[in-house]
């Protein structure tokens, strides 16, 4: 009985340190992102209608041909992840904004997305608030 004892406490020992390391490395993960957004891939999406996608570096571009599948580019995009049939993207600038938030579109053939994983120079932010 005590070896079962002993082997639950060491267990649950184990558990509770790799959830704590676990979550130790993701906060210094989000701390880097955070310094960093050119960690994060650049992503472009092309959309057929208007999104209205707001943000701080966030750029809308109306495509001049008028029969193009997309006429609408957003660019200063990153994206944090594809998960659950969407994607997940933050503004370029969305550290130096409070008010700045995540943006989900779906991973359909309704838009087109770009990706690009080369380090770029960083967009032109504005001043934090």
């Amino acid at each position: 009985m005590r070896r079962a004892a002993c082997g639950a406490l060491l267990l649950l020992l184990l558990l509770w340190s790799v959830t704590e390391y676990a979550q130790r490395k993701g906060w210094e993960a989000a701390v880097a992102y955070r310094a960093d957004t050119g960690m994060l891939p650049s992503t472009v999406v092309y959309a057929a209608r208007r999104l209205f996608l707001e943000g701080p570096g966030i750029t809308e571009t109306t495509l001049p041909d008028q029969n193009a599948m997309f006429r609408y580019r957003y660019t200063g995009l990153r994206l944090l992840i594809h998960s659950n049939q969407r994607y997940f993207l933050l503004p370029a600038c969305w550290a130096t904004s409070p008010w700045a938030r995540a943006i989900a579109l779906p991973a359909d053939g309704s838009l087109r997305l770009e990706f690009h994983v080369l380090k770029m120079a960083p967009p032109e932010c504005p001043p934090g608030q």
